[in-house]
């Protein structure tokens, strides 16, 4: 053993470059020779030794290795750590594993509580309205930003995914991280979605991203449901989806059997997605609100529809939207009805009332409202 110590610098020579980190090198030497052959920080310390041009091999019994950073009381690194900015955080946390490990123990304190993630596929940006980091993908390497303090490093022969799957974890893997809304916007290929999506699953685990609306762009049709997935079912409230491959391809059962969906209060897809068909309206019954644009509705599909809302304890408001052929005075006459109110079932106060909207589309409001009493 002590024979190969010390013509460690032959190891150094022929399997290290400056092109590669420390800790990278650090685990292919553990992968030949074993998790006990040396700890990091020699081997850190003997790896900068060699490449700043001291060939001579030495003794490790006769010299100690000099303390580096990561040799500090983790409360003292700790110390530091919540005092960086977010750059300086994304940075610290590329320079080991102890040093991630002690990044990710201390949750970034962001002055502002909505949150946006952007992601192409060669540029990357996460705005928190007191701060913005971009990431810019480069021929070799990328490029980090932080607007806010006018701060930019280029990271040479450092893979651009990576980076950005460092910054999100960074800026949002904190389960203690509290978020009013959380935007992601993603114009990737299918490819690098899975990418981002598995390696997201694999960091963050078990954990969750607390957020109150979370509001999905999939651009081109990006997939939805592993993103929603990453979100804590019960802090989820609001639901806006602007675009995704399930509502694409129309999966809305998929989206309809997740715990983010069930337990959402409120889902807003705008008129560019779908049409839904009537038989799917059965999957936002139990929202507080929903707009949605159907692509037919009969009136015997409506009457049913009513009695479910009717039988709902959470709904309190939709918007139908679509060219119906049904009109107020039809519904009206089929139930018998001289209004457009009808019952709740357990309830003496309360009733559903429906209004019959003209427009360029045409819509059909319902609303449960307190039952008005009739004047003698």
């Amino acid at each position: 053993m002590r024979k190969t110590v010390r013509k460690f610098s032959d190891y150094l020579k022929d399997n290290t470059s400056t092109n590669v980190s420390p800790w990278d090198s650090y685990k292919e030497l553990c992968n030949e020779f074993g998790d006990d052959f040396m700890n990091f920080p020699e081997f850190e310390y003997r790896f900068y030794r060699f490449h700043g041009g001291e060939k001579d091999d030495f003794d490790s019994s006769s010299e100690t290795p000099k303390k580096t950073f990561s040799d500090l009381p983790v409360e003292i690194i700790g110390m530091f750590v919540k005092k960086l900015r977010p750059i300086d955080r994304i940075l610290l946390r590329l320079v080991s594993a102890n040093l991630q490990s002690i990044v990710d123990t201390y949750s970034p304190k962001l002055k502002s509580r909505h949150v946006r993630f952007t992601m192409y596929s060669d540029f990357c940006q996460i705005y928190f309205r007191t701060g913005t980091i971009e990431l810019k993908k480069l021929e070799t390497g990328y490029q980090i930003e932080d607007f806010r303090n006018t701060q930019t490093v280029i990271l040479s022969n450092f893979d651009y995914r990576e980076g950005v799957l460092n910054a999100f974890l960074t800026i949002l893997g904190h389960p203690k991280t509290r978020m009013r809304m959380f935007k992601v916007e993603i114009d990737l290929s299918i490819e690098d979605c899975f990418w981002l999506t598995e390696n997201l699953s694999k960091s963050l685990g078990d954990s969750k991203i607390w957020a109150r609306k979370f509001v999905f762009d999939g651009k081109k049709a990006a997939p939805l449901l592993p993103f929603l997935s990453f979100v804590k079912p019960g802090a989820l409230r609001t639901l806006p989806i602007y675009g995704s491959l399930e509502m694409q391809q129309g999966l809305y059962a998929e989206l309809a059997g997740t715990e983010q969906w069930r337990q959402a209060r409120k889902v807003d897809i705008p008129w560019l997605n779908g049409p839904f068909d009537p038989d799917q309206l059965q999957y936002f019954a139990h929202f507080n609100c929903f707009d949605v644009r159907l692509s037919s509705l009969t009136l015997a599909e409506l009457m049913e529809f009513v009695k479910t809302l009717g039988n709902s304890e959470n709904f309190q408001k939709c918007i139908l939207r679509g060219q119906f052929q049904i009109t107020a005075d039809e519904y009206a006459a089929a139930g018998n009805k001289s209004v457009l109110r009808e019952p709740i079932e357990g309830t003496s106060d309360r009733e559903l009332e429906l209004r019959f909207c003209k427009g360029w589309e045409g819509s059909l409001v319902i609303q449960r409202k307190k039952k008005r009493t009739q004047k003698n």
